[in-house]
Protein backbone atom coordinates (compact mmCIF):
# COMPACT_ATOMS: atom_id res chain seq x y z
CA UNK A 1 0.00 0.00 0.00
CA UNK A 2 2.92 2.34 0.67
CA UNK A 3 4.22 1.78 -2.86
CA UNK A 4 0.76 2.46 -4.33
CA UNK A 5 0.65 5.76 -2.42
CA UNK A 6 4.09 6.76 -3.68
CA UNK A 7 3.19 5.89 -7.27
CA UNK A 8 -0.29 7.45 -6.88
CA UNK A 9 -1.95 4.40 -8.45
CA UNK A 10 -4.38 1.75 -7.27
CA UNK A 11 -3.41 -1.17 -5.05
CA UNK A 12 -4.38 -3.55 -7.87
CA UNK A 13 -2.10 -1.81 -10.37
CA UNK A 14 0.76 -1.86 -7.89
CA UNK A 15 0.16 -5.52 -7.09
CA UNK A 16 0.35 -6.43 -10.79
CA UNK A 17 3.55 -4.42 -11.19
CA UNK A 18 5.17 -6.00 -8.13
CA UNK A 19 4.19 -9.49 -9.24
CA UNK A 20 5.85 -8.81 -12.60
CA UNK A 21 9.04 -7.76 -10.83
CA UNK A 22 8.90 -10.88 -8.65
CA UNK A 23 8.32 -13.09 -11.70
CA UNK A 24 11.41 -11.61 -13.36
CA UNK A 25 13.47 -12.23 -10.24
CA UNK A 26 14.14 -8.55 -9.70
CA UNK A 27 12.26 -8.28 -6.38
CA UNK A 28 11.57 -10.69 -3.53
CA UNK A 29 8.78 -10.49 -0.98
CA UNK A 30 9.35 -11.24 2.67
CA UNK A 31 6.84 -11.18 5.51
CA UNK A 32 6.95 -8.06 7.63
CA UNK A 33 7.97 -9.27 11.11
CA UNK A 34 6.11 -6.35 12.69
CA UNK A 35 2.85 -6.82 10.76
CA UNK A 36 2.06 -10.23 9.29
CA UNK A 37 -0.54 -8.68 6.96
CA UNK A 38 2.19 -6.81 5.12
CA UNK A 39 5.09 -7.91 2.97
CA UNK A 40 8.40 -6.18 2.56
CA UNK A 41 9.91 -5.82 -0.89
CA UNK A 42 13.63 -6.13 -1.54
CA UNK A 43 15.42 -5.60 -4.82
CA UNK A 44 17.57 -8.58 -5.83
CA UNK A 45 21.08 -8.32 -7.28
CA UNK A 46 19.57 -9.11 -10.72
CA UNK A 47 17.05 -6.31 -10.16
CA UNK A 48 19.80 -3.85 -9.26
CA UNK A 49 21.80 -4.91 -12.32
CA UNK A 50 18.80 -4.36 -14.59
CA UNK A 51 18.08 -0.99 -12.97
CA UNK A 52 21.67 0.11 -13.61
CA UNK A 53 21.42 -1.08 -17.22
CA UNK A 54 18.17 0.84 -17.72
CA UNK A 55 19.69 3.93 -16.09
CA UNK A 56 22.67 3.73 -18.45
CA UNK A 57 20.39 3.44 -21.47
CA UNK A 58 18.35 6.43 -20.32
CA UNK A 59 21.46 8.52 -19.77
CA UNK A 60 22.80 7.59 -23.21
CA UNK A 61 19.46 8.50 -24.79
CA UNK A 62 19.29 11.85 -23.00
CA UNK A 63 22.94 12.61 -23.76
CA UNK A 64 22.03 12.90 -27.43
CA UNK A 65 19.84 15.89 -26.59
CA UNK A 66 22.56 17.53 -24.50
CA UNK A 67 24.85 17.71 -27.55
CA UNK A 68 22.53 20.27 -29.12
CA UNK A 69 22.67 22.67 -26.17
CA UNK A 70 24.78 25.82 -26.21
CA UNK A 71 27.49 26.28 -23.56
CA UNK A 72 25.22 28.76 -21.77
CA UNK A 73 22.32 26.27 -21.73
CA UNK A 74 24.61 23.56 -20.38
CA UNK A 75 25.80 25.86 -17.63
CA UNK A 76 22.22 26.70 -16.68
CA UNK A 77 21.33 22.99 -16.62
CA UNK A 78 24.26 22.28 -14.28
CA UNK A 79 22.69 24.67 -11.79
CA UNK A 80 19.03 23.83 -12.36
CA UNK A 81 19.08 20.02 -12.42
CA UNK A 82 20.79 19.46 -9.03
CA UNK A 83 18.40 22.01 -7.50
CA UNK A 84 15.39 20.15 -8.92
CA UNK A 85 16.74 16.84 -7.64
CA UNK A 86 17.12 18.34 -4.17
CA UNK A 87 13.57 19.72 -4.22
CA UNK A 88 12.04 16.42 -5.40
CA UNK A 89 14.06 14.36 -2.92
CA UNK A 90 13.03 16.54 0.00
CA UNK A 91 9.38 16.45 -1.08
CA UNK A 92 9.48 12.64 -1.26
CA UNK A 93 11.12 12.40 2.15
CA UNK A 94 8.48 14.67 3.67
CA UNK A 95 5.54 12.84 2.08
CA UNK A 96 6.90 9.29 2.44
CA UNK A 97 9.30 9.07 5.38
CA UNK A 98 9.52 5.26 5.08
CA UNK A 99 10.62 5.38 1.43
CA UNK A 100 14.31 5.52 0.60
CA UNK A 101 14.81 7.52 -2.62
CA UNK A 102 18.18 7.30 -4.29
Amino acid sequence: SELAKIRKVSLQSTSVMVQGLVDRGWVVRTPNPQDRRQQLLEVTPDGMAYAELAKGRMIAYLAEFWRDLTPEELQAAQICLPALRHIFTEKLRAEYPNATPK
